[in-house]
């Protein structure tokens, strides 16, 4: 069994979760990697994708795993050599077992472009306040305001960028990033926002997920 850990950038951030899993079904029928087929009535390769990447965010770190016998060196030779553009692979992992990604997964890294115009301090102390709330906008609920403390691990500004550490599921970032720049009176690129790490919760510590891979 392979994991696969891929970007998702260029013209790939515009397709959805369902339309990367078929791309990737067809990537590995083009470069004759030879993937394990469920049972039953319908058999399906087995592919099992992470967690899903809003549309229209870079990533430098996403993943897939994939029932193969092929080594790892190999498997990313033959990917790589006919994956679709923006989505080539930077990494294979050999893992006994499907590491179920998709439910591990709690925090993921972003870095934001930012003007920061002299308020690094300020953005850098906000997880000293008990609370903060901001303008945190949804389709259903556009008036919508959160109290962004609990769902953020770890916030830093560095020069021109903002570097989050976030609930991976419950929280977006290019929302993050609108509702801070608002909240700061700054401004953000929110077409150049990469996802960088992502990072499972063993025993109380957050580990990255290449560093679990590679157990």
């Amino acid at each position: 069994m392979i994991t696969l850990k891929y970007y998702k950038k260029d013209k790939a951030i515009y397709l959805s979760h369902i339309d990367v899993l078929r791309h990737m079904n067809r990537t590995f029928r083009r470069a004759g990697i030879d993937v394990a087929f469920s049972q039953g009535f319908n058999p399906h390769m087995v592919t099992k994708l992470g967690i899903p990447l809003p549309l229209a965010i870079n990533s430098a770190a996403e993943y897939v795993t994939v029932q193969t016998d092929m080594g790892p060196d190999d498997f990313l030779t033959k990917y790589n050599a006919v994956c679709v553009a923006g989505m080539e692979g930077i990494k294979a992992f050999k893992v006994e077992k499907n590491p179920n990604l998709a439910a591990k997964v709690v925090y993921a890294e972003y870095v934001i472009k930012a003007n920061i115009a002299g308020k690094e301090e300020q953005i850098n102390g906000i997880l000293n306040n008990e609370s903060f709330v901001v303008d945190y906008p949804t389709r259903k609920e556009p008036d919508r305001k959160r109290d962004i403390i609990p769902d953020v691990h770890s916030i830093n500004c560095s020069g021109d960028t903002i570097t989050v550490c976030i609930n991976a599921v419950n929280m977006r970032a290019d929302v993050l990033a609108i509702s801070i720049a608002r909240a700061f009176d700054i401004e953000v690129d929110t077409n150049n926002i990469w996802r960088t790490k992502q990072f499972i919760n063993e025993n109380g510590v957050l580990i990255d997920v290449d560093a679990y891979l590679s157990k």
